[in-house]
């Protein structure tokens, strides 16, 4: 099959695009919510500097859509050198990646694409993070000897949906059930009715409660390390046009959990094709005796037991509270595709060579110092 690239590098040439662009993403390997139109558009909005976009828009000879690379340039800085990369449009507010094209012609498409941009010298090299591992994409970029690499491996844990609440809870570890009803109980008795109270209300009341919630976070360690969302402009707005967004195509989730009229658990989460993603998670460290979030999570899984959904992806690194309630996973790393540009071959060098080799001399330092303390 043949095919045509055009790129498009600012917010207006999205116009118009939003129709093809669901319709290729329900075609795709991985019909995700960090991949759709709007999603992409209002990340874009809020945390590209002047909004300068890097999209390959692939078609046929027939002007069909066929595969959307969503790229913006930036730079990085590793070993000491300045890189000019091209990124997938995320952060670590997104929480997964690929090439969106049709799973018909994945491959085809694929690699016509790198043709064309892997020559290009004009980046040192292309970045994806949280990415899928895609066996047919390695094949490829090792048949056309493009070099790369996976780093960052991250392994979220999912839970596909089977069967009934009371049976899925029952098979959960007997210490952990037993743990958690105590500490409900012990909650109700200090505190009074514990409650999960999921948002179904105007525009206004959304903002007051997800804002609710992100002073909640910053009340924990997110706020002592100055990471909570509430201290990002770009990021609190950059959430508030996403619940307001996904609000109105019914897909959003506020939840929050009170223990008497005390509010002290929330999660910011969304629903796509059947599945829940969890993406923001916060509880009162002030009440963490009760493990506010462990009962905040019993709770919301009862809901997607109950309420048709087919898979809960938790999100984010794997993690003890998680893995009490799931013990499937997604494999994905940040994904490197370098370019032939010196510095790309300077940065591979390092990776593949140098770093090894000062991991071994450490570890014989190390293991040098074991043996002569004994």
């Amino acid at each position: 099959m043949d095919f045509k690239i055009k790129e498009i590098d600012s917010l207006n040439d999205l116009i118009g695009l939003e129709k093809d662009w669901q319709s290729l993403l329900s075609k795709s390997r991985h019909p995700v919510p960090f991949l759709d139109y709007h999603w992409i558009r209002i990340w874009c909005k809020h945390f590209i500097r002047n909004n300068k976009l890097k999209f390959f828009i692939i078609t046929n000879p027939q002007d069909e859509l066929k595969g959307i690379i969503p790229l913006y340039p930036g730079e990085e800085r590793q070993a000491g050198i300045k890189f000019k990369v091209l990124k997938f449009s995320a952060n670590s507010h997104s929480f997964r990646t690929d090439l969106i094209i049709d799973s018909k012609i994945r491959e085809e498409a694929v690699n016509y694409w790198l043709d064309s941009v892997v020559s290009d010298k004009q980046f040192d090299y292309l970045k994806f993070r949280e990415f899928p591992v895609d066996e047919k994409l390695l094949k490829s970029l090792d048949q056309k000897q493009i070099h790369f690499s996976l780093e960052e491996q991250k392994k979220p844990p999912r839970l596909e949906i089977s069967g009934d609440w009371e049976s899925y809870f029952d098979s959960r570890r007997g210490h952990f059930r037993r743990n958690l009803r105590r500490r409900m109980r012990n909650a109700e008795k200090e505190f009074g009715k514990i409650e999960y109270r999921i948002f179904d209300g105007n525009s206004d009341e959304m903002q007051s409660v997800i804002l609710d919630g992100f002073r909640l976070e910053a009340s924990g360690w997110k706020g002592k390390k100055g990471s909570a969302v509430i201290y990002s402009e770009e990021a609190k707005q950059f959430y508030l046009e996403i619940a307001e967004n996904f609000s109105k195509r019914k897909m959003l989730h506020v939840g929050t959990l009170f223990f008497g009229d005390k509010m002290v658990g929330f999660n910011f989460s969304v629903f796509y094709n059947q599945t829940f993603y969890l993406l923001k998670v916060a509880y009162d460290e002030s009440v963490s005796r009760y493990s506010p979030g462990q009962i905040m999570t019993f709770h919301l899984l009862q809901y997607v037991f109950e309420n048709g959904f087919k898979s809960f992806d938790f999100l984010g690194p794997s993690m003890p509270w998680k893995l009490e309630w799931a013990d499937q996973f997604t494999d994905q790393y940040t994904l490197y595709i370098y370019s032939s540009t010196a510095k790309a071959k300077y940065l591979r060098s390092i990776k593949n060579h140098v770093i090894p080799a000062l991991k071994k001399i450490k570890f014989l330092h190390d293991l040098k110092k074991q043996i002569g303390e004994r």
